[in-house]
């Protein structure tokens, strides 16, 4: 009998668990838009889809868009470690995502950053596609 009641309770904090799943694509909590490429026709707009609190990083989503053409998924990262950085050459945007780590102990660190993920997108294709994501 006692091996049944924490079968049960297992699956019962298992599905608690999972019905947690947030969607990455979420946008129901604008945080910012900030203009890149040094021009006012290219933005970053950020979302936040999990908010931890006290306990580390948001779980948050950025897009691109130019507000009249396209709204494009870059990728959803947690802003406590990660981040994209964003390079524009011409009609291409080159965006980095990478990795933030401290090392050493406090009063005395320095940041690591690696690059864990590369793409490229093209402005005219985004514009000719015409997609709101």
């Amino acid at each position: 009998m006692r091996i049944l009641k924490f079968k049960s309770s297992y699956l019962l904090f298992l599905l608690i668990l999972l019905s947690g799943c947030s969607n990455d694509r979420n946008k129901e909590k604008h945080v910012s838009t900030r203009s890149i490429c040094d021009s006012n026709i290219l933005f970053v707009e950020t979302y936040t889809i999990f908010g931890s609190g006290a306990y580390g990083g948001d779980r948050v989503s950025n897009y691109l868009t130019d507000s009249v053409n396209f709204r494009f998924f870059i990728g959803a990262y947690d802003n406590a470690h990660e981040n994209y950085t964003y390079l524009c050459k011409g009609d291409t945007i080159y965006i980095d995502k990478i990795s933030i780590e401290e090392e050493g102990i406090p009063y005395n660190t320095k940041t690591i950053t690696k690059v864990i993920e590369k793409r490229e997108v093209h402005l005219k294709t985004l514009q000719k596609q015409h997609n709101f994501e």
